[in-house]
This record gives C-alpha cells, structure tokens and sequence, in this order.
C-alpha cells in the first residue's frame, strides 16, 4: 500500500539512502487514486517527499512538494498538518537563504499552533523563528523570542527544543558580546546535550563555546594591554 510505502522511504531515508527514498516516495504516489482518503495519504506522502529532497539539498523541489501537501490539508480542514507544512516550508526557505518568506511561514504556523492550543509545537515555533532573526543579526527580536520558547519548552520539558534553543541563545549573546550568558547557556546546551546523545547539538554547543573562549581570552588580553599603557 502507499502508507507502507511512505514508511519505507522514512526508513531509507533515515538510512541516508536518499535516492532509494525517492523513488520509494514517487512510487507511493503512483499507487494513490483520487479519493477523499487518497488525498490524505498523497498528503502524507508528499511531505514526507519534500523532507527528502530537502536532504538531497534539492530545495526548490522540496519546497513544491511541501507545497502541493499544504494545499491538500488546507482544503481538508487539518491545521495540526497544515502548520507542519508551513513550517518546514519556513526550514527550506531559511536554506535557501530566504529569510523573509520563512518568517513568514513560521509565523503562519505559528498562530495555527497556539490557536490548537499545542504548547509543544508553538515553542519549537518560537524557536525556529527566534534562530531567523539571529541569522539575521537582529539579536533583540532573536532573544525575545528564543526565551519565550525556552520557558515553554521548560515546563513540557521538551530536551529537542530545549536544546536547540539554548544554542541559539548563546549564539544570540555572543552575538551581543554578553559573553559570560552566552557561555552559560552553551555549557548547559552541552550538558543536556551529553546526557541525550545528542550530537549535532554537543558539536554546536562545542563550536560556539570555542567562539566564546577565543572573546574571553581576545578582551583579557587587550585588557592587560590596558593596564601596561604608561
């Protein structure tokens, strides 16, 4: 069937055997007629092909695919994956380096979330828009943000988000040049990190704290340059 399908390329593509997702992917929605129901799956099924492509590094294809999946679920009254859709919509156009049009679809996702009332989703919402605006360099609204999404993953203890918000946190401060709060929020980062195994957020954490040690010891030395002034 083509949810069978659709779970093999999940598989294959967590697998890191893309091109074989692909394929599986187009062959589900070869299968699909349609039918009200059918419509569901090739929902289903498109988006799981625009995450795929979006690690192919095709990223106008992914962004079509999510695309044909968010007019399916607008036209069938599902918000949960309509907001999905947008915000992976938002990923994809922040890689391309699109950032106005993701913060436009994060948004958009956004206010789904909080008007389902899904306290999970709209702290990773938070957050991806937050990590746009330090992308951006605009580290007042990028704060705002990241710390309304840290509260919330706090209290759901949501360690994904957590996590990655806490990266950009320090990302955002070193940014601002406060580094004893970015170090502080990376070394956190770095231990949640550990506990859970999560790699690509230590190395983060890692790359960060190295940026904050190399500022300390830069402002140290020009400070000791200071006092040796006649």
């Amino acid at each position: 069937s083509a949810e069978a399908l659709r779970l093999s390329a999940i598989i294959l593509r967590r697998q890191g055997k893309n091109q074989a997702a692909l394929d599986t992917a187009e062959t589900a929605l070869s299968k699909l007629k349609n039918s009200k129901d059918a419509l569901r799956e090739r929902a289903s099924v498109l988006n799981e092909k625009g995450t795929i492509l979006w690690h192919m590094n095709r990223l106008n294809e992914s962004i079509e695919s999510y695309a044909e999946s968010l007019v399916i679920y607008r036209n069938m009254r599902q918000p949960r994956q309509e907001s999905s859709a947008l915000n992976n919509m938002g990923i994809v156009f922040c890689a391309l380096g699109e950032y106005e049009a993701g913060l436009s679809h994060y948004k958009n996702s956004l206010s789904i979330g909080q008007k389902l009332g899904d306290r999970v989703q709209v702290a990773a919402r938070l957050g991806n828009i937050g990590q746009t605006y330090a992308e951006l360099g605009d580290y007042g609204r990028a704060e705002k943000y990241l710390l309304k999404s840290l509260n919330i993953s706090e209290a759901h203890s949501d360690w994904s988000t957590l996590l990655d918000v806490l990266n950009s946190l320090g990302q955002v401060y070193l940014g601002k040049e406060e580094l004893e709060k970015a170090r502080s929020s990376l070394e956190r980062a770095l231990e949640i990190s550990l506990e859970n195994l999560n790699h690509y957020q230590e190395v983060r954490s890692l790359v960060y704290l190295a940026q904050v040690s190399f500022c300390l010891l830069y402002t140290s030395d020009a400070a000791d340059d200071l006092l040796c002034v006649d």
